[in-house]
């Protein structure tokens, strides 16, 4: 007949399985609470480690990251001023350009003004000058041709060529009859170069405003239209 042997309890054991008898459980139980404790340990040491590193992982790639972002930031910050200062400058340049070109537009338009006023102004001076040579020809063909003040005029005239000359060189001083009708009308036409022996003619042949002073060296064409052609041709020339 087999013999059966009960135990309570059925531990398994590194190195061989045990059978426990309920009396020996007292004996045994401290040993295993030891190996439970001591594993708890070494994972946690294991696990405070792990965590440990990545921690400090963690920490480095946070203080790479903080650098990086530091560096971009500064970066940033220099791409900012170049870019103020390099659109300050262009801005500076072109309002500069802006400026000296609207300066330059004025210039223009106030040289193309100052030239239009002063052409037009040099044209409205021609005739102005034109009309006053007209009117002071008019005025005195007016007076030349007015029989009343002719003779004074040829009075005038014929003082004015004795002045200019020597007395020594004048020979006769010949008018017409027109303007003196008696010898003694004229006597007065010499002048101070009265008592010089200079002959002085009333001439019938010589028209109204005539005059002929005979010099030693030639004669000397005072009348007054020969004066009048001289005033005019001298007042063309001076507005031409």
């Amino acid at each position: 007949m087999t013999t059966l042997i009960k135990a309570a309890r059925v531990q398994y054991h590194a190195a061989q399985p045990l059978l426990d008898d309920p009396s020996d459980s007292r004996a045994i139980e401290p040993e295993d609470k030891a190996c439970s404790v001591s594993r708890s340990s070494s994972i946690e040491q294991l696990r405070a480690e792990r965590d440990a590193v990545e921690l400090e992982a963690l920490r480095a790639s946070l203080a790479q990251s903080q650098k990086a972002n530091e560096e971009h930031e500064a970066q940033l910050q220099r791409r900012i001023a170049s870019a103020y200062e390099s659109g300050f400058a262009e801005g500076e340049a072109v309002e500069r350009a802006r400026t000296v070109a609207e300066t330059n537009a004025r210039d223009t338009a106030l040289r193309s003004g100052i030239d239009a006023a002063v052409k037009q102004f040099g044209t409205q001076l021609q005739t102005l000058e034109e009309l006053c040579a007209a009117i002071a020809l008019a005025a005195l063909q007016r007076v030349i041709g007015n029989p009343s003040t002719r003779a004074t005029l040829v009075r005038e005239t014929v003082r004015h060529h004795l002045a200019q000359l020597t007395a020594a060189s004048i020979l006769a001083v010949d008018v017409s009859r027109d303007d003196f009708t008696a010898d003694t009308d004229a006597s007065d036409l010499l002048g101070p170069t009265a008592d010089k022996g200079i002959a002085l003619n009333v001439s019938p042949t010589l028209k109204g405003g005539e005059c002929r002073i005979d010099l030693s060296l030639g004669a000397l064409d005072a009348s007054l239209d020969v004066q009048l052609a001289r005033i005019r041709t001298a007042l063309l020339e001076a507005t031409a």
